[in-house]
Order: C-alpha cells, then sequence, then structure tokens
C-alpha cells in the first residue's frame, strides 16, 4: 500500500475530536480504495447495476406490475414494514435507494483492501451511525406514516413532539421509557426479602422461603455492577429470583454500591475478594452449608470465572462451589462483540483521563456507548416515536432498568479493560494475579 497522505494529521484527531478512532479509521479506508482504483471502479461498477434494478422495479411497480423488492428490508428492520414504503413510488424508490446504498457502503468497508481487521470494523460501525441517522423514517417529510399522522390529528403529533423534545432536552437524553410507572419494591423487585450483609462495596440480599422446606445449599447470584441486580427479580411473571424460591431454594443477590470519587482506587480484585467471594461466604455462613450454587450474570459472570480459576489454584479447603453458572458473560475477549470498536489503547488512555477527574466513569457514557451498538432500535426508534409521533415512551420494565445507570470505579474500570478485554489475559493460564 502506498503512504498515507494523511498519516501526520491522525494523532491529532485521536487527541482531539475523534478519542475512540472512527473518523481516522474511515479516512484509513477511503485512501485505501483511492490506491486500488482497479478494485473500487468494480465495486462503483457493480453498484451501479443495482441500482438500474431498483429504478426497474420501481417504474414496474408504477406501471401495476407487482414485483418484489430489488433489495428488500430485513425483517428485523421496524423503519419499512409499513406497506406504503412499497405501494408508493416515491416512497419505494427512496427506501430502495437508501437501502442500496447503505449496504454497498457498508460491505465496501468491510471489504477494503490492505487494511487491517480492526480498523475496517472501525469504519463500517462509524458509517453505520451515520447512515442510520441519515435514514428517511428519521425526517418529517420523508416519513409518510408521520406525515400521515398529522393529517389525521391536525398537527397534535408534532406539538407534543415539541415537549417531549424540550423534556428531554432538559434531560440531555432522548427517553426510552416513561420512569415514573416503576418503584422499586412496588412494580419491580418484588420479591421479599432483606439486606443479611454489607460492606464498603455490596449488601448481600437473602430472599424469603416460600416453601415449607428448602434445600441445604444456597444458590448466590453475582449480579453485575455495570447495572443494578434486580434485571433477575422485574416482577412476578419475569423473576428468577422469584422462581427459585418458589422451588425451594435459598436465594442470595449482590447489590453493588454506585461508586462515587471516593472510590476511584478500587480495583478488580476488591470486587473479587470483598465481594464475590465474601457473598459466598457469608451465604454459606447463613445456611450452615459447607458449598454453594454460583451464579455469575454479565460481568458478575466474568468475575465467577476469574474466581473460580483462583480456587483452582488454592487449597482443597476453598473450594466450596457445588456447582457454578454463567449467563451472558464474557471468558475469552478475543472476538467480544461490536463493542470491540470501542476498545484500543489511545481509547482507553483517553478514558482513563475522563475518569481521572472524577474518580469513575459515569453510567450515561456507558449507556450511550451501548445505544451506539444498536442505535436504530435504542435511540432513532424514540426519536421518531417521541418527538414525531409524538407519544410517550412506553412503560417496558427492561428498559427502566437499561436506563437505570451505574457509575464505575476508575482503577477497576482501567484493570477491566486493559487485562480483559485488550490483554484477553484471563484464558492464558497463570497470567492473572
Amino acid at each position: 500500500m502506498a503512504p498515507d497522505p494523511l498519516q501526520p494529521i491522525y494523532p491529532l484527531l485521536r487527541r482531539t475530536i475523534d478519542p475512540f478512532g472512527f473518523m481516522v479509521a474511515t479516512l484509513r479506508a477511503q485512501q485505501a480504495w483511492l490506491d486500488h482504483p482497479r478494485e473500487l471502479s468494480g465495486r462503483l461498477t457493480e453498484y451501479y447495476r443495482q441500482l438500474g434494478e431498483v429504478n426497474l422495479q420501481v417504474a414496474g411497480r408504477c406501471c401495476g406490475v407487482k414485483l418484489t423488492d430489488a433489495v428488500p428490508p430485513v425483517p428485523y428492520d421496524e423503519r419499512f414494514q409499513s406497506p406504503i414504503w412499497e405501494e408508493n413510488p416515491v416512497y419505494d424508490l427512496l427506501k430502495e435507494h437508501y437501502l442500496l446504498t447503505t449496504r454497498w457502503i457498508e460491505d465496501s468497508l468491510y471489504d477494503t483492501p490492505e487494511l487491517d481487521e480492526k480498523t475496517r470494523h472501525k469504519a463500517a460501525f462509524f458509517m453505520r451511525q451515520l447512515l442510520n441517522a441519515l435514514s428517511p423514517t428519521n425526517f418529517f417529510w420523508t416519513n409518510p406514516e408521520v406525515m400521515w399522522e398529522t393529517a389525521v390529528s391536525g398537527g397534535q403529533n408534532l406539538l407534543e413532539g415539541y415537549r417531549l423534545w424540550l423534556e428531554d432536552l432538559r434531560r440531555g437524553t432522548v427517553t426510552m421509557v416513561d420512569e415514573d410507572d416503576f418503584r422499586l419494591g412496588e412494580t419491580l423487585a418484588t420479591t421479599p426479602g432483606k439486606v443479611v450483609f454489607r460492606n464498603e462495596l455490596l449488601e448481600l440480599i437473602q430472599y424469603a422461603p416460600q416453601t415449607g422446606k428448602v434445600h441445604a445449599v444456597p444458590v448466590v447470584i453475582i449480579a453485575p455492577w455495570i447495572n443494578k441486580y434486580y434485571i433477575l427479580d422485574l416482577d412476578a411473571e419475569k423473576s428468577m429470583v422469584r422462581y427459585l424460591v418458589s422451588r425451594g431454594f435459598t436465594v442470595f443477590i449482590t447489590s453493588w454500591k454506585n461508586p462515587d470519587a471516593l472510590m476511584r482506587d478500587t480495583t478488580f480484585g476488591d470486587y473479587l475478594f470483598k465481594g464475590g467471594w465474601k457473598a459466598l461466604e457469608v451465604a454459606r455462613e447463613i445456611c450452615d452449608s459447607p458449598t454453594a450454587h454460583a451464579v455469575g450474570y454479565c460481568i458478575g459472570g466474568t468475575l465467577l470465572a476469574t474466581l473460580m480459576a483462583w480456587m483452582n489454584r488454592g487449597p482443597e479447603k476453598e473450594r466450596s462451589i457445588a456447582s457454578w453458572t454463567l449467563f451472558t458473560s464474557l471468558v475469552d475477549f478475543s472476538h467480544p462483540g461490536e463493542i470491540e470498536v470501542f476498545i484500543d489503547e489511545e481509547s482507553i488512555e483517553w478514558l482513563e483521563r475522563q475518569m481521572e477527574e472524577k474518580g469513575y466513569l459515569d453510567g450515561e457514557n456507558m449507556a450511550w456507548s451501548f445505544r451506539m451498538l444498536r442505535s436504530n432500535s435504542l435511540l432513532w426508534r424514540y426519536v421518531v416515536n417521541n418527538y414525531l409521533f409524538g407519544h410517550e415512551p412506553p412503560p417496558l420494565d427492561v428498559l427502566y432498568w437499561n436506563t437505570d445507570t451505574t457509575r464505575l470505579p476508575a482503577a477497576m474500570h482501567s484493570e477491566y479493560l486493559r487485562r480483559f478485554y485488550l490483554e484477553n489475559r484471563l484464558v492464558n493460564p497463570d497470567d492473572l494475579e
């Protein structure tokens, strides 16, 4: 590959407006295609060929010929499910051109010649955010369903949407759920229980038995500290905790302290021993059981896997786990999913500088990162629903839990990103202490 003429400006971009390297990755992909004009010409030829098919399809539909979409929306894409996107030739043409161009750009970025895989993914991710933002469904004049709603309601949807937009402007977010419908202990986390242990890092909740006899070995759930514990106890019908106690299990769950600046030096090791290990120890003492069933959820599962590896290196007396179960937990971080676009050395250094000021990473920052991973369903869907249709966000308990964010201590988060995500050291024998 020829020398990149933009290479001198990349460090400046990373230090200023592009901490995660998305713009840099896109510029590198662009330069790589310019360095391969023959391949680029072939890509453009294929694009215009497909564009001709789209135009013929739309022309046929204008003449009353029933044709299938040349570029059909994927089944889970809610944006173009209304029949009007096929029945109206103008909107049909708009939809097909948008879908064709979007997929061609993304596929081209993923296939960029002589570019490393991580840079390809970053460039494609960044471009996907721009393309999702430019979807015709996000704008009044190019969304036929919104225009129909406006005609039917006499514009009330836009007035209501303006009110909701002002409220969100004050909150500094795009609201996904009506938070007034949920109250912990009343509509969420309703399984009876009490706090039986507390230290500087967590509270341990023991749930009340619901059967005459209980199993001798308790179940200890290590919940994530990235979100709140009650994901496993949403309501009576969506509660794993309630299900377990109704089957005769004694259930404990960790509820972690939301960190403040004083916890900036709290490490992953603190969570391991003052948190997971201590919770298991207390539960065994309360139930007078030599063992416990351990369950780890999300980062709590990563902690549990780490704890099990540590116990496996220790004396036999410390091996006090009857069984252990992981839910949605990463152990091997070699392919962590799309979240890896946010993780490289420069990105972590930038995050460390941000955390140095406060002593923690604010939950809102992480919440927005996760929303970007699914921006159509977790962002633009609510922009359209709230501001264009003027509908109040739905009262969905999972979304309420998702927005009930927590903070992460600076030392722990830095260690977690470096040792696990960046270096993937958990899978290497004897590599962590």
